[in-house]
């Protein structure tokens, strides 16, 4: 069984340009949490950080749902209200310390090593070095969705995104037979005996390693996932070696993370090579110069939410994950290969002089910003979208409706099949409401995405309409109005004089004083007929 280890140290004919809503969002004040001032890789000043306010300039990952493959999560109250049904694919029984295998409680339990455990070879003869609890997803998970603006703790890069916590490590370590089957599930594929995912994620965080070539099973995995629209964000190792010797990393279509430091050089335990895509910060263990995060004062179970620094690859592949989540909150629509495009464009160069910038390949093509990635983005032409359509359609009437983007003809789709149908360019209205037709394209790198609603008003036919009463009334008469209407609608009479005359509950007319007395009768509009309303008025004597 090959064993995982954590990649962290720990009618009208219209031409309209639709503009992205994320072009007009305001940077944003910097957050109150009272570590965010530790947290160097989010700060504008730093610079080789992401900059977390232009970031959320996309937004705070509402919405999106991203898992986190690891340790699972401890109950840390920078996720409180947003953690899904997640789930344990640890299949070890011994290694899950929860007393079975899989289970549908992804808690981490703490992966714990004692010096028993390493002289019995409890986890395995690969487990030769004692050690206390890593609360590794924890750490991870807090980096890119910890909550924000609560005056508590640190900010996440995507503090309204969902966390969708999976456990693949126990003590020692986990199997890659389980981290497959945890990445299926977490995509929304399908794993025998296990329940379906009600959740799918679009984003998926392993920082994980197993020095091995990308297997079959593996790179079958990232593939259906990848066609499903699903990225899969993966920490390259630790070793200061070349990246291409561990999986996932080394599967095709994984979005591979190496690490910096604050100077933008190469962390010195980063794998490294033509298998890094990208850099983050990762952070070292020089002072203030680690990434701090959510984590667990208990050096076997948890005991206490706290929080702590870390360094590691670990730590940087959560900072991609958590800009992409901002990003995707922006336009949840956005095609995976046009997010890919569009960061890969804007990653920031290596600075000057950095061991990265000297050696092309070393560390990626650049590093993660969220102030380049959103100028670009905000920066996408607006297509030029034009549309025919008449403003208003009679019950039984046909028009015809059309639509391009960019001068190419554009698919409509009817919303209110009730109200009017579609057919061959055609509109045929078929009762009073409103037609609502929609066209929509997903936007790219390029280009900003297409969301174009035609309204057509469809009046509904013209009741008969009429009341009749005595040109004078008694006061403290009552008398029976005569109503006729052609609409399927009750009509209704209410008074627009109640201190002259009165409407009872059985529809007749009683007047009270002296004056001229005002009767309202209408009917509501119907699937054939148009709402219509009048209003007479008689004299009231005594």
């Amino acid at each position: 069984m090959r064993m995982l280890h954590r990649a962290g140290a720990l009618a009208l004919t219209l031409l309209i340009a639709l503009p992205s809503a994320a072009a007009a969002a305001e940077r944003p004040p910097a957050p109150n949490d009272p570590y965010y001032s530790e947290q160097w890789a989010l700060r504008a000043e730093a610079a080789n950080g992401v900059d977390l306010l232009e970031t959320w300039r996309f937004g705070q990952g509402a919405g999106i749902v991203v898992a986190v493959l690891d340790t699972g999560v401890t109950d840390h109250p920078e996720f409180a209200g947003r953690v899904l049904a997640g789930y344990d694919f640890v299949s070890d029984p011994t290694r899950a310390g929860d007393g079975d295998g899989r289970d549908a409680n992804p808690r981490d339990e703490g992966d714990w090593v004692t010096a028993d455990d390493v002289a019995s070879r409890r986890y395995g003869s690969g487990c030769s070095e004692t050690r206390d609890s890593s609360w590794h997803g924890t750490h991870v998970a807090g980096t890119i969705l910890a909550a924000a603006n609560n005056g508590t703790g640190i900010a996440g890069i995507a503090p309204l995104a969902q966390l969708l916590p999976i456990r693949v490590m126990g003590n020692c370590g986990g199997s890659l037979s389980d981290l497959i089957d945890a990445m299926r599930w977490a995509g929304g594929l399908t794993v025998p005996e296990v329940p379906e995912n009600p959740t799918p994620a679009k984003l998926l965080n392993i920082s994980l390693v197993v020095e091995s070539a990308c297997s079959a099973a593996l790179q079958s995995a990232v593939d259906e996932l990848s066609a499903r629209g699903v990225v899969i964000v993966t920490a390259v190792g630790n070793e200061n070696t070349e990246a291409s010797r561990f999986a996932p990393a080394n599967c095709i279509g994984t979005l591979t993370v190496g690490a910096s430091a604050v100077s933008g050089d190469r962390a010195p335990y980063s794998n490294y090579g033509t298998a890094v895509d990208l850099s983050a910060p990762g952070g070292t263990d020089a002072r203030g110069g680690a990434i701090v995060s959510a984590y667990d004062e208990g050096r076997t179970i948890p005991t206490q939410s706290s929080y702590a620094s870390r360094a590691g690859t670990s730590m940087a592949a959560p900072h991609v994950s958590g800009v992409l989540a901002a990003i995707l909150a922006a336009e949840p629509d956005l095609p995976r290969a046009d997010l890919l495009t569009l960061l890969f464009r804007n990653l920031a160069p290596f600075p000057a002089g950095s061991n990265c910038a000297q050696r092309v390949g070393l560390c990626g093509g650049g590093l993660i910003s969220g102030a380049r990635l959103y100028a670009a983005f905000s920066a996408r032409v607006a297509p030029l979208v034009a549309y025919s359509a008449v403003a208003e359609l009679a019950i039984g009437a046909s028009t015809p409706v059309s639509a391009t983007i960019d001068g190419t003809a554009a698919t409509l789709t009817l919303e209110t099949p009730t109200i009017c149908s579609l057919a061959a360019g055609s509109v045929t209205a078929i009762a009073s409401g409103t037609c609502i037709l929609r066209s929509t394209r997903a936007g790219s790198a390029a280009t900003q995405p297409v969301n174009l609603g035609i309204t057509i008003v469809v009046p509904g036919n013209t009741p008969a309409l009429s009341l009749v009463l005595p040109q004078l009334l008694k006061v403290g008469m009552r008398v029976d109005p005569v109503i006729t209407t052609t609409s399927d609608a009750p009509p209704t009479l209410t008074s627009r004089t109640p201190r002259i005359c009165k409407v009872g509950a059985s529809g007749r007319v009683r007047a009270i004083a002296v004056g001229a007395c005002k009767i309202r009768i209408e009917v509501a509009a119907t699937a054939t007929y148009a709402a219509r309303k009048l209003t007479i008025t008689v004299r009231t004597s005594r």
